[in-house]
């Protein structure tokens, strides 16, 4: 059985699951907002997930696919209050030996490296042979406004994406063009990323798995808003997106830095400069792969469904 972990509203998982329909494999998914009512673990062998009237055994499971996901217990059961942290502990205890368990199993994406640290990742990429952006991190709003004057700079989270919703809008932390008034404004914001701006021809959107590289080129400096960071295009992209080729060495390159990291899916963004030269932005271990089936007629879903195949008859020899 094929085990996918995922999140209930991510229906791109959703295209990979008509395949596996399609393919007669068995599989199960289990999303973060399912409420796992009860784990039990039966000497050591047997490990039994309870939630939604379902009793899974994870010996059942040969493969697993991670996309996002989590297990999540519902901590309102609990009524004596000053138990909730020590709860919360133990479930998390329980829950890591449940994952290691889980990701011994033959896998395509893992829990493990669900978060990468953006830094790292650009230091790993410049040893790997990429070309990375000029890169800095300021603590405080001197040093940044020292180089303000002579320099054409943007900015990133060092993390996540900031996101904060009201009633009006939802402001997202896209990359952006420094702004001096509105650092001024956040002085007390920092740490706070910087990186020179590196005028494009064009961005390139990179699938990663297991040694194979599907990309497509976004054309998104057409428009002030998308120029900087095409995924602010608001409600409806307005770029042409098209299939796209990367050069054999950096498709190399960027093998080498995923197998570094132990990646073995997901997207991976670039800039291709006014000199022809790729330049390595980030890397998403989520492997968003929505916008290469609905704007580059890149059928992702089906590949990753056959490699879930491929794995399940594998093991099933055995």
């Amino acid at each position: 059985m094929v085990l996918i972990l995922s999140e209930n509203l991510d229906e791109s998982v959703n295209y990979v699951i008509d395949y596996l329909i399609e393919y007669k494999i068995p599989f199960i998914r289990v999303n973060s907002q399912t409420i796992i009512d009860e784990i039990i673990v039966d000497n050591l062998n047997d490990i039994l997930l309870k939630f939604n009237d379902i009793t899974l055994n994870i010996n059942q499971i040969t493969v697993i696919w991670y996309h996002r996901g989590n297990l999540n217990f519902n901590f309102e059961n609990i009524k004596i209050s000053k138990y909730i942290e020590h709860v919360k502990n133990e479930w998390n205890e329980l829950k890591s030996y449940v994952m290691i368990k889980l990701f011994q199993k033959n896998h395509l994406g893992s829990y493990f490296n669900r978060h990468v640290n953006k830094l790292y990742v650009l230091d790993m990429a410049k040893n790997s042979g990429l070309k990375v952006p000029d890169s800095h991190v300021f603590l405080n709003y001197s040093s940044l406004s020292n180089i303000l004057i002579s320099e054409k700079l943007i900015t990133k989270s060092i993390g996540s994406l900031y996101n904060d919703s009201n009633k009006n809008k939802t402001e997202v932390g896209y990359t952006s063009k420094v702004c001096i008034k509105d650092l001024e404004i956040k002085k007390n914001y920092f740490p706070i990323l910087i990186q020179n701006e590196i005028k494009k021809k064009f961005e390139v959107r990179t699938f990663y798995i297991e040694g194979e590289f599907y990309s497509c080129a976004i054309f998104s400096q057409r428009y002030e808003h998308t120029s900087i960071d095409y995924r602010n295009f608001g409600i409806e992209p307005n770029f042409k997106c098209v299939p796209y080729k990367l050069p054999n060495d950096v498709e190399g390159n960027l093998d080498n830095l995923m197998c570094k990291l132990n990646i073995d899916i997901g997207s991976i963004d670039l800039i291709v400069d006014l000199s022809g030269n790729h330049v390595f932005l980030e890397i998403n271990p989520f492997g968003q792969f929505g916008m290469f089936l609905e704007y580059a007629n890149i059928n992702l879903p089906y590949i990753i469904a056959n490699k879930l195949k491929a794995k399940f008859e594998k093991v099933s020899k055995y």
